[in-house]
């Protein structure tokens, strides 16, 4: 292979954490990098720095959202993902569960990519699309991460309807998935079990995989891929086990329709009292004719369901899993730590990915297919795949 070693800048303590003079980057004949260091947050800042010479731009479209700027750098497109970053709370939620549900070593992780991302802005200051958005930290990692599982759980299609007015829900007709295949050493003629990892993602964008290989000191060597922004490996394996992920659509989020006041403004009822609608204002600038920012400003609301729209069809709450836990990013951190099927699955009892199936396959042999999810007690009275009311605590 054709080897090239990285050389890293170093600044931004405050975030790194981390000393880059014991980072070792080196690509491979394909640019892939593998990168070396003692500690597993050493491996961190070094995919932030790598990550960034291959993809500095994508990745601050997956992060611009949850500063609500990509609609400064995109137009009416970039609007849209800043809108929905709002609509579903990313901020107060990442702000409030922060201290109490991140680990200290995940917080270090995550410390160490900030610091990498905002080592690479200091250093080519002609990439970075925006004026005040770095420096960037912990929690805008996880604020994007929360983002994008809201999308890979189909949220948006539900909102879409909402404000499109077709809400009937009747049809769910989304497109083809992914595929993964474990094939078991019962079934093969060499006596080796296989994994067959076939995620369809595009191959550019924000969602398109990002290769990479890390090897830490500390038990740390997942070969896999990633989005642009991504701590860890969302898929891959390591010298005991891999695993894939697919989608399917199965009902990750539900839609209310609230009883409104007839005469007080932003009053709903449940359980036969007037409730308050909270109503949050966000103001953002969007790009219009390649060059003019135009101020703009959106109302959106909050129930005790959630994020909340008015239409002039009503007005309709969305609840979902997705924005209900922060922890996703750290138990794909923990997969990627794992050295068996044990250890595996006490991982996924963390139930931090609100959808993604997996496929896994191991040297032991042991294979195995999870259709995840994490979903609500649905009251069989009630027809889930309808809209619901939204007058009551047993919906």
């Amino acid at each position: 292979p054709i080897v090239l070693a990285i050389t890293l800048c170093f600044s931004n303590l405050l975030f790194a954490q981390v000393n880059p003079d014991d980072i070792t980057i080196v690509r491979d004949q394909w640019g892939v990098p593998h990168i070396y260091a003692p500690k597993d947050e050493g491996t961190a800042y070094g995919l932030a720095w790598a990550s960034a010479e291959d993809n500095f731009h994508l990745i601050q479209e997956n992060l611009l959202p949850v500063k609500g700027r990509l609609a400064e750098v995109m137009g009416k497109d970039g609007a849209i993902r800043d809108v929905f970053a709002h609509l579903i709370n990313v901020h107060d939620i990442v702000e409030a569960r922060y201290e109490g549900d991140i680990s200290p070593k995940f917080k270090k992780i995550l410390k160490a990519y900030a610091g990498g991302i905002n080592s690479y802005a200091e250093h080519h200051p002609k990439e970075v699309l925006l004026k005040g958005v770095f420096p960037v930290g912990p929690k805008d990692i996880l604020k994007a991460y929360m983002l994008s599982m809201t999308f890979m759980t189909h949220v948006h299609f539900d909102i879409g309807r909402i404000l499109k007015g077709y809400i009937t829900r009747d049809e769910l007709n989304l497109g083809s998935g992914s595929n993964g295949i474990a094939i078991s050493n019962k079934k093969t003629k060499d006596g080796k079990t296989y994994l067959a990892i076939n995620s369809h993602q595009p191959v550019e964008g924000p969602f398109g995989w990002y290769e990479a290989h890390l090897n830490s000191d500390e038990g740390l060597n997942i070969l896999g891929a990633n989005f642009p922004g991504g701590v860890s490996m969302l898929i891959g394996v390591n010298e005991n086990l891999g695993w894939g992920h697919t989608l399917n659509f199965p009902d990750f989020d539900d839609v209310y329709k609230l009883t409104m006041h007839p005469k007080e403004k932003n009053q709903y009822l449940f359980d036969g009292k007037w409730e308050d609608l909270e109503e949050r204002k966000f103001k953002f600038k969007v790009k219009v004719l390649g060059f003019l920012k135009v101020p703009m400003k959106q109302n959106y609301y909050w129930s005790k369901y959630g994020p909340t729209l008015k239409t002039k069809h009503g007005v309709y709450s969305v609840r979902f899993p997705a924005n209900m836990d922060i922890r996703s990013a750290e138990q794909w951190y923990q997969m990627n730590k794992a050295s068996n099927l044990d250890e595996f699955m006490e991982v996924l009892d963390m139930q931090a990915l609100a959808g993604i199936n997996i496929v896994y396959a191991d040297k032991d042999h042991n294979i195995f297919y999870l259709s995840n999810g994490l979903f609500p007690y649905r009251n069989p009275d009630y027809d889930w795949k309808k809209v619901l009311p939204g007058d009551t605590s047993a919906t």
